[in-house]
C-alpha cells in the first residue's frame, strides 16, 4: 500500500527547489522521515536528514538503506557524535542534530548543491533552535535548500519567521483511524492488561526507567512479551522492540518512543501523559516531572494506526482542554553554555541572534560569565581554549577538564572522570565510595578509584559491589567513543599525579565554587544554596568545595512533591588553589598596626572569598615607612588608657556604675542595668580624661554604645530580631496541606507589629506580615516585610487549596449519574453541568479571603446540590 506521502512527491521536489525553504506538516504515518529524503536525493549532491536521537538516526538510515536496496554505510549512512556509518558517496546521510549543527556551522558550503531536511521539528531541542536560526542567518549566504518537518507544527509562525521565500505543505497521515479514550491515572494498569488479554500489541509511555520498572512488575505478563525502551538501552536491546512475536508485545517506553522511530505493529498506546522535563533555575539544572502538551500527546497517539486500526488510552486526571497547546521549548528552560559557544565561535552573538523561539536573555548573559571563568571567554571574544571546547562532543565544563589535563598530562583519567560525569556516577543507591577507597578530598578521585578497582576484578558482582551495571558498561563503551572523537584535539596522556587530575577538574567547574555557611549549607556567588550530597566521600564540611549542582524532585512524609537543590562530585579546594582559580574573586584587605613585642609594622592581610573571611596571614615589616607614626599613636594611645584607668566610678540618676576597661581598648565602658536603661534621661556621659563613656548591656553581647538612646534602639532591634526569628521558627513548622488547615491558622496571616508603644525609641513602627506561599505545588507559611507581596502570596496559595478541596470533593464522577464500580466517561449534559459548575467556582476564587473561605465552601456545597438535580 502506497504511503501518503507518495501523492505530493512532485509537489515536494518543486516547493525544495523554487524555494530556500520548505515546511512541511505531514501527519504521523505518512512516510515522510524515509520517503521524502529518497525523492531529494535524485536532484542534489547530497541530502542530510538530522535526527533528534542517536536510535531514531539509525534506523531510519537501515530502513531507507533497505527500500533503496543498498549498503547501509554507502550510498545511505548514518553519523552520530560517537558512531559513524557512512562513506564519502553517501548521497543520504541521517545525522544526530547536535553532530550536525557542528557540520553545518563549521562547513564552508557556498558551491555544493545540499539539502538539510530538519526532522522533528516539533521537539524545539537546543540543537533544532539553533540550527533554525543558523540556517535563517544563512539565507543568500550558501547554496543549501532547508526542509522543515513534523506531523505538529506551528506552520503560520514558521512562515513568518523565515518569510517570502518559503513553501508550506501540508500532507495528511494516519492510514487508519486511531479512537482516543481517557481514564483515571488509577487504571494504567488495569488499562493495559486488559489490551493483553485481548492479543493487542502496545506502546506504553511513563516519564522515565524508574516509572517502566514499576509498570512491568505490576504486569500480568504470562501472556506477552514484554519490553522496556529509553535512551539508555543497548542497541541490541532496543532493536527488540520491533521484533515480532506470537504474543502480545508490550513495549513500556519513555518519550524516546515519541517521535522519529516506528514500530508499525502497534495497535494501543497507553499513555501517563506525564515527562520528565530538564528544567534549568539559576543556572542548575534539574529533572522534573510535568504533564506533557496537547501536541505531545496528538504525535503518541500517531504510534498507533499504522498498519490497521489503534485505540489511544489517555490514564491521567488532567483533561486534554487543561493542557498547553504546546510544550515550553528546550531554549527557554535549559542552560546555554554550548550555544552561545558554538555560535561566538563563528563570530555571532547569541543576544543578536533571532530564534525561533527567543531565550531569556539573563540566561545567554549568565553562560557568557560560565564561559569566561572558565577561560573560553575574554572580553566577549572566544580564546584558544574556546576552540578546542566546541569541537569535543561533550558539556564546555567536561570539556574544560580535558583541555587543562593536556597541560598536566593526564588526559586520560580526566576523559575516565568524563565520562563518569556525564553518566552520572558508577555508584548505585546503595554503593558506597569507602568500600573503594580512603579518598576523603575528592568524589572524582573516588570515582576514579571505583572504576580503577572494578576494572582489576576477575568477576564483578555488580549489585553486591553498589555499582549500577548498565552505568558501568556506558561509561566503558564511552571512554572509546571519547577517545576516538578527541584524537588530534588532544594528546592522551597518563601519570599518577592525583593532584593534577582534580586540579584540571576543577577548571572546568569554576562556575560552580561554593562556600559553607553556619547551617553546613554552601551558597555560591549567584546566591544559591545547595546541599551535599550525602553520599559525597568529602567528609568534615569544608568550608570551601567545588562541585556540580542539580536539583532533584522528591516525595516528601505528607506524599507531597517537593525539591532539594545538591551538589555532587564534590572536590575540597584550599586558599591557594582557590585563588589560581579565580584570583580576582578573592578579596584582599590589608591592615597596619604597631606591634611592640616586635619592635616593628604588623601587616595583617585578610583574604575573603563571597563575603566570607577564609583566610589570613600576619607579616611583621621592620622597614615600613609608616613605623615612626604607628608607634607614636600606639604610645598615645597606652597613656590615654594608663590616664583614663585612673577614674573607676561614674553616676547616673544618683547611682553608682564602675568603669570596666579591657587590655586592648583604652576606651572606658559602664555595663547599665535594664531599669536604668529605659528609665534615665541622660543621654551621654564623659570621663575626666574627656573621653565619651561607652555604654552596654550584659544581655546584649559586644555592643558598646556611646549614647543611651542609641544603646536602647539597639536592644530594641535585638528584641525585634529575636521575636522575628521565633515567628519564623514558629512558621516554618506548620503544615498546610489543606484549605482546612489554612483556616485553622487564619490569625497567622496577616500584619503584626514588632515594635513596642508605638514604634518603641524611633518614630516609625515595625510592621511584619505572615502570609502563606505556593511554591511547586506545596504551601507553607513564611514572614515578611513586604505587605502587597503578603497579600498576593496569600491569595494565590489560598486559590490553589481552595481549588485543591474542590476537586476532591467534586471530581469528575461526583457529575455522573451512572452506576457500578466501573468508571464512565461523561455524558455531555453531565460534562456541561459540571463545566458550569467549575466555571462558578473560578468566580468564587476571585473574591477568595481567609475570611470567606469557609463560607464559600460550605455555599458551593448547597450550589452543587441544586445542579446536581
Amino acid at each position: 500500500m502506497l504511503l501518503p506521502i507518495t501523492n505530493y512527491k512532485n509537489e515536494i521536489i518543486e516547493a525544495v527547489r523554487s524555494h530556500s525553504f520548505t515546511i512541511i506538516s505531514a501527519e504521523t504515518g505518512s512516510g515522510k522521515s524515509t520517503q521524502i529524503p529518497q525523492y531529494l536525493a535524485d536532484y542534489y549532491e547530497q541530502v542530510i536528514v538530522t535526527e533528534p536521537r542517536i536510535m531514531a538516526a539509525k534506523t531510519l538510515a537501515k530502513r531507507v538503506a533497505e527500500e533503496m536496496e543498498v549498503t547501509l554505510g554507502q550510498e545511505v549512512g548514518y553519523r552520530t557524535a560517537f558512531d559513524k556509518c557512512s562513506s564519502p558517496n553517501s548521497n543520504i546521510l541521517y545525522c544526530t542534530d547536535g553532530l550536525q549543527l557542528i557540520r553545518t556551522i563549521f562547513s564552508e558550503d557556498n558551491k555544493t548543491k545540499n539539502v538539510l531536511v530538519i526532522d522533528e521539528v516539533h521537539e524545539w531541542n537546543l540543537n533544532i533552535e539553533t540550527l533554525v536560526a543558523w540556517c535563517k542567518f544563512m539565507q543568500g549566504k550558501w547554496n543549501t535548500k532547508v526542509v522543515l518537518m513534523s506531523a505538529t507544527l506551528d506552520t503560520d509562525g514558521l512562515s513568518e519567521f523565515f518569510g517570502n521565500d518559503v513553501a508550506v505543505l501540508n500532507i495528511p497521515g494516519n492510514l487508519y483511524e486511531v479512537s482516543m479514550e481517557q481514564r483515571h491515572q488509577i487504571s494504567l494498569i488495569d488499562t493495559i492488561n486488559e489490551n493483553i488479554n485481548c492479543g493487542k500489541n502496545i506502546l506504553v509511555f511513563v516519564p522515565g526507567k524508574k516509572e517502566i520498572a514499576d509498570v512491568i512488575y505490576h504486569l500480568d505478563i504470562e501472556n506477552a512479551m514484554v519490553l522496556p525502551l529509553h535512551g539508555e538501552l543497548d542497541w541490541e536491546d532496543q532493536k527488540k522492540c520491533f521484533k515480532h512475536y506470537p504474543v502480545s508485545k508490550v513495549i513500556v517506553a519513555t518519550n524516546v518512543a515519541q517521535t522519529s522511530i516506528t514500530i508499525p505493529d502497534i495497535d494501543v498506546v497507553v499513555d501517563t501523559g506525564e515527562a520528565r522535563i530538564s528544567i534549568a533555575e539559576n543556572g542548575i539544572q534539574g529533572l522534573f516531572l510535568k504533564p506533557i502538551s496537547r501536541s505531545d500527546i496528538m504525535q503518541r497517539k500517531g504510534r498507533a494506526g499504522r498498519t490497521k486500526s489503534g485505540k489511544y488510552f489517555l490514564c491521567s486526571d488532567i483533561p486534554m482542554k487543561y493542557r498547553e497547546e504546546y510544550s515550553v521549548p528546550e531554549i527557554q528552560r535549559s542552560i546555554l553554555d554550548r550555544v552561545v559557544l558554538q555560535l561566538a565561535t563563528i563570530g555571532i552573538d547569541a543576544e543578536e541572534l533571532e530564534f525561533f523561539h527567543q531565550p531569556d536573555l539573563s540566561e545567554i548573559k549568565l553562560s557568557k560569565k560560565t564561559l569566561t571563568d572558565i577561560g573560553a571567554f575574554s572580553e566577549k571574544q572566544v580564546t584558544a581554549i574556546g576552540r578546542k571546547i566546541v569541537k569535543m562532543p561533550v558539556s564546555v565544563q567536561v570539556a574544560r577538564m580535558i583541555v587543562e589535563a593536556e597541560k598536566y598530562g593526564v588526559t586520560e583519567q580526566v576523559i575516565t572522570i568524563a565520562s563518569i560525569i556525564e553518566n552520572g556516577g558508577l555508584l548505585s543507591k546503595e554503593g558506597k565510595y569507602n568500600d573503594f577507597t580512603s579518598e576523603y578530598k575528592s568524589d572524582l578521585l573516588a570515582e576514579l578509584d571505583v572504576w580503577k578497582s572494578i576494572n582489576q576484578m576477575k568477576y564483578i558482582d555488580f549489585q553486591k559491589l553498589g555499582i549500577n551495571k548498565r552505568t558501568f558498561f556506558r561509561v566503558k563503551e564511552n571512554i572509546q567513543k571519547l577517545k576516538e572523537a578527541l584524537a588530534g584535539i588532544v594528546e592522551l596522556t597518563h601519570n599518577n599525579d592525583r593532584e593534577a587530575v582534580v586540579k584540571s577538574c576543577l577548571y572546568g567547574l569554576v562556575s560552580h565554587i561554593y562556600v559553607r555557611d553556619y547551617d553546613n549549607m554552601y551558597y555560591s556567588e549567584d546566591g544559591s544554596e545547595v546541599r551535599l550530597d550525602r553520599k559525597s566521600c568529602v567528609s568534615y564540611c569544608p568550608q570551601i568545595i567545588v562541585g556540580i549542582p542539580k536539583t532533584i524532585e522528591f516525595k516528601d512524609m505528607y506524599g507531597c512533591t517537593d525539591t532539594m537543590d545538591l551538589v555532587n562530585f564534590v572536590s575540597k579546594i584550599d586558599v591557594s588553589t582557590l585563588i589560581e582559580l579565580v584570583p580576582n574573586k578573592v578579596i584582599e584587605t590589608t591592615s597596619l598596626r604597631y606591634s611592640a613585642s616586635e619592635d616593628a609594622v604588623e601587616v595583617t592581610i585578610n583574604r575573603s572569598f563571597l563575603r566570607n573571611e577564609i583566610d589570613y596571614e600576619i607579616i611583621y615589616d621592620y622597614f615600613n615607612p609608616q613605623y615612626s607614626e604607628l608607634k607614636a599613636k600606639y604610645e598615645e594611645e597606652m597613656r590615654n588608657k594608663n590616664y583614663s584607668r585612673k577614674q573607676r566610678v561614674v553616676m547616673i540618676d544618683g547611682k553608682q556604675f564602675e568603669v570596666e576597661y579591657n587590655s586592648w581598648e583604652k576606651r572606658g565602658i559602664v555595663y547599665l542595668d535594664s531599669e536604668t536603661l529605659f528609665t534615665t534621661n541622660v543621654k551621654e556621659l564623659k570621663l575626666d580624661s574627656g573621653e565619651k563613656v561607652h555604654f552596654a548591656l550584659t544581655s546584649l553581647y559586644g555592643r558598646r554604645e556611646t549614647n543611651i538612646v542609641a544603646l536602647k534602639n539597639a536592644v530594641e532591634m535585638n528584641r525585634i530580631k529575636r521575636l522575628r526569628e521565633g515567628m519564623r521558627k514558629e512558621y516554618d513548622v506548620l503544615k498546610v496541606n489543606t484549605i482546612t488547615d489554612a483556616i485553622a491558622n487564619a490569625s497567622r496571616i496577616g500584619k503584626v507589629e514588632l515594635t513596642m508603644n508605638n514604634g518603641g525609641y524611633g518614630d516609625t513602627p515595625i510592621f511584619v506580615y505572615g502570609y502563606i506561599e505556593l511554591k511547586k505545588n506545596k504551601v507553607t507559611f513564611r514572614i515578611g516585610d513586604d505587605e502587597n507581596v503578603a497579600k498576593s502570596n496569600t491569595l494565590e496559595a489560598l486559590q490553589y487549596l481552595f481549588m485543591k478541596e474542590i476537586e476532591k470533593r467534586y471530581g469528575e464522577n461526583k457529575f455522573s449519574h451512572q452506576k457500578g464500580k466501573k468508571k464512565q466517561i461523561l455524558t455531555e449534559s453531565e460534562r456541561e453541568v459540571k463545566e458550569d459548575f467549575y466555571s462558578f467556582v473560578r468566580e468564587v476564587l476571585a473574591n477568595l479571603t481567609i475570611e470567606n473561605a469557609l463560607e464559600n465552601l460550605e455555599f458551593l456545597e448547597e450550589y452543587y446540590q441544586e445542579v446536581i438535580k
